[in-house]
């Protein structure tokens, strides 16, 4: 679902007024996201155990709607991972905010991927040599390729993916980025899972053990644990999301929802 924030108005809106009615609020139900809603969300974000920011996304519809949501981000959990890391908490959420839209799923049982076709010819080039990759390339373009692109987005990316894996599955699981943090399959032996299966299994299971992931690659790059902490964004946006970041406006997004988080 589209996230309905301050601003937003029309017939969801009003649905969601009536549900959170029905949890204590006393609005009018005039489908027009305005101050009050905003601050009757914020009130049952708190309450519920989520993380507060003001915006009803899948998490916080899903909580109202009294849908399962263990598999999902409680505030508690950010504020763990934060402690762990030494940096204030809103940095760890403004992270999952550009990654991810927030959340690590797409519905309640699919993580969030991105499939990466230039990894997957790099990957498939080093196990089988440059000349299957090339062959590969000249069939499949769109599923393995020297050059970035080919995103389809949402459940799209799945289809991409499992393609991949007719070719080689492992190596399809090691190209994609999963979840939250949009962590590289790639990664799993640098951050300490016992195999790219075990790394799949843990992105698909919750939430928190895409945070966890998102820890652990903190922690393993070298000098990004120390850059975060000291809020050098240049030196954290390169080591992340590579020397691309400001083309791609990872930058901008990642201190515009830090503001906005702050300011509530």
């Amino acid at each position: 679902m589209k996230p309905l924030k301050y601003g937003s108005k029309g017939e969801k809106v009003a649905q969601l007024q009536a549900k959170l009615n029905e949890h204590g609020a006393k609005l009018a139900i005039d489908g027009d996201f305005g101050s009050a809603t905003e601050k009757a969300v914020i009130n049952y974000q708190g309450k519920a155990g989520l993380a507060v920011d003001g915006v009803v996304g899948i998490k916080t519809w899903q909580a109202l709607q009294g849908e399962p949501s263990t598999h999902l981000l409680s505030m508690a959990d950010y504020e763990t991972a934060a402690t762990e890391l030494g940096v204030p908490v809103n940095v760890v959420r403004a992270f999952a905010k550009v990654e991810s839209a927030g959340g690590g799923f797409i519905g309640s049982n699919k993580p969030k991927i991105l499939f990466e076709r230039h990894v997957f010819y790099r990957l498939v080039k080093a196990k089988y040599g440059k000349s299957r990759a090339d062959e590969l390339t000249a069939r499949h373009p769109n599923i393995i390729n020297p050059k970035t692109g080919g995103y389809k987005g949402g459940l799209s990316e799945y289809v991409r993916l499992n393609f991949a894996k007719t070719i080689d599955k492992d190596l399809a699981h090691s190209s994609a980025s999963w979840g939250c943090f949009q962590i590289m399959g790639e990664n799993w032996q640098a951050l300490g899972y016992e195999s790219i299966d075990d790394f799949v299994m843990q992105m698909q299971t919750s939430e928190s053990h895409q945070l966890d992931a998102f820890v652990r690659f903190i922690k393993t790059k070298k000098g990004l644990l120390d850059a975060l902490q000291k809020g050098d964004w240049d030196k954290v946006f390169m080591l992340y999301n590579g020397k691309d970041y400001q083309k791609l406006g990872y930058d901008y997004k990642f201190l515009a929802e830090l503001r906005r988080l702050e300011s509530l």
